[in-house]
């Protein structure tokens, strides 16, 4: 409970560099509209020991923090006014290297690229956007516009490209690998809902032979049953589809991490058999993990 000083809180992202932790914390009254978000330095522990920067934003998305090749880091958020970066770069010592506004409405995923770049997932009027922005300057390169009948849920870094976790209104999920050009290399369909079932795409990851994906599937109107929870694992051999969580249980995946022994883990949650829907459902944090061969 190291973050309990906070009041009104979120830690929306961490990054490892050595043996410190970037986190950046979003904070304040309950009301977004006067929090702030502010990048700290920590230790190996999560205890904060000072503060790189407070940066003028209301709140950053998930996993907001992205470390790069050289031990510095991208940090994502959400701005309170139009004009207001929603990119920083920051340094070993945390100043900012550089601040840019991206041309997207908002930022929902950042993800490193080859040669310190950084692939940025945001959304526009036209559908979900893929930028991959200079490392150096901040430079938006290339745009790639998704069509407005996907959307973009999650990216991940793949080889000199990226892949693209894409959800059709929650009736289809579907893998779509881009070039470093942003050409589709190959598209892979992961799931067709079941009559009466809805598809919630949640998380990908992408290592050497296979690529991984999350979702959670719930019947449409049935309010307080739990969903069931999956991850996939796509390779050579074809597709393995194991369940995360308890049957009967609510659950979800947040993030799926290929660990350096070659095992895949699975972040999430898992709390009762059904929600009141009030507050106050008990819940826990569940890791699993899953052999990727």
């Amino acid at each position: 409970e190291v973050y309990r000083d906070l009041g009104f809180g979120d830690v929306q992202g961490v990054g490892v560099v050595d043996d410190e932790l970037i986190v950046a914390v979003a904070a304040g009254p309950d009301d977004p509209g006067a929090s702030s978000v502010t990048v700290f330095r920590a230790g190996p522990n999560g205890r904060r020991r000072d503060a790189f920067l407070r940066l003028d934003a209301g709140y950053a998305p998930g996993q907001s923090v992205r470390v790069l090749e050289d031990g510095s880091a991208a940090v994502a958020v959400s701005p309170r006014t139009t004009a207001s970066p929603q990119l920083y770069r920051l340094g070993r010592s945390g100043d900012a290297t550089w601040a840019v506004r991206l041309g997207v409405q908002g930022v929902q995923a950042v993800e490193p690229a080859s040669g310190g770049d950084l692939y940025v997932l945001g959304y526009t009027a036209e559908g979900s956007s893929i930028l991959r922005v200079e490392g150096a300057t901040g430079t938006v390169t290339r745009r790639v516009v998704r069509p407005d009948s996907w959307q973009t849920v999650a990216i991940a870094r793949d080889g000199e490209g990226v892949a693209l976790l894409e959800s059709a209104a929650g009736t289809a999920i579907r893998v779509v690998r881009l070039d470093a050009q942003g050409a589709e290399r190959s598209t892979t369909a992961v799931l067709e809902a079941a009559p009466g079932r809805t598809a919630r795409a949640s998380a990908l990851e992408v290592a050497d032979g296979y690529f991984a994906v999350a979702w959670t599937e719930e019947r449409p109107g049935a309010f307080g049953a739990p969903g069931d929870s999956y991850v996939a694992v796509v390779g050579p051999g074809g597709e393995r589809r194991s369940r995360f969580g308890e049957r009967g249980r609510w659950s979800a995946v947040s993030a799926l991490l290929a660990l350096e022994d070659g095992r895949l883990a699975a972040v999430g949650v898992t709390g009762p058999e059904r929600i009141g829907g009030f507050g106050g459902d008990d819940f826990d944090v569940r890791v699993t993990l899953y052999d990727a061969d």
